[in-house]
């Protein structure tokens, strides 16, 4: 979806044809401030942000509150304006205390990058869909990233935790799952050993 925004999304399609045509970054806050996206429906996403090809934040849907923001020394800025749409850090929102996940995509034209899109995309809505997921009759699905903190989890509390805290015994496997290995492992728990298995997320430093 983000790495498409301009093709999926009127009021995106708009601004960037406005910044392709007239060099006008400034339409972007104007439309985001004055028009609906699918990128502000607040019960998924944290913010929505448009930058410069220098890593200026020229729009946001959080009324400009972004504005002042230079993003052009972060990771996912760098991948992003180099073409890439990357999975970057995670973080807890100030205001609701959620945690969510930085996604990045280039803002393209027919011949350029123009800027850099952001997202903010609530790990909440990840765990409802890969949380629920059963295997067996006690097996579920976890998500963890490259410094073991949990982004999935059956449990919401766990989250953001870290992976030898929250799931005891794992620690004998846990530095395969940060390391992004593939395999098949088993772990002792107290209700006996546990069959884990494995591998990396594709576009995301994320087991």
């Amino acid at each position: 979806l983000l790495a498409n925004a301009d093709s999926r999304d009127g009021v995106v399609a708009q601004i960037v044809g406005a910044i392709e045509s007239q060099g006008f970054y400034e339409i972007a806050q104007i439309k985001l401030s004055t028009k609906a996206t699918v990128f502000h429906d607040t019960s998924i996403y944290e913010y929505f942000l448009m930058t410069n090809e220098k890593g200026d934040v020229v729009g946001d849907t959080q009324g400009g509150a972004l504005k002042s923001f230079d993003l052009k020394d972060t990771p996912y800025f760098k991948s992003a304006i180099a073409g890439d749409v990357v999975l970057g850090e995670t973080a807890i929102s100030d205001a609701t205390g959620e945690p969510y996940v930085v996604i990045a995509a280039p803002m393209k034209s027919a011949d350029r990058i123009l800027g850099v899109y952001v997202l903010g995309w609530k790990l909440g809505v990840l765990n409802s869909k890969i949380g629920s997921l059963q295997f067996g009759q006690k097996g579920y699905a976890i998500v963890a990233d490259t410094d073991g903190r949990l982004l999935v989890h059956p449990v919401k509390e766990d989250l953001l935790g870290r992976l030898q805290d929250k799931i005891s015994g794992i620690e004998v496997v846990a530095d395969q799952m940060t390391g992004l290995s593939h395999g098949i492992e088993t772990y002792p728990s107290s209700s006996g050993d546990q069959l884990i298995a494995f591998g990396p997320v594709t576009q995301a430093p994320w087991s």
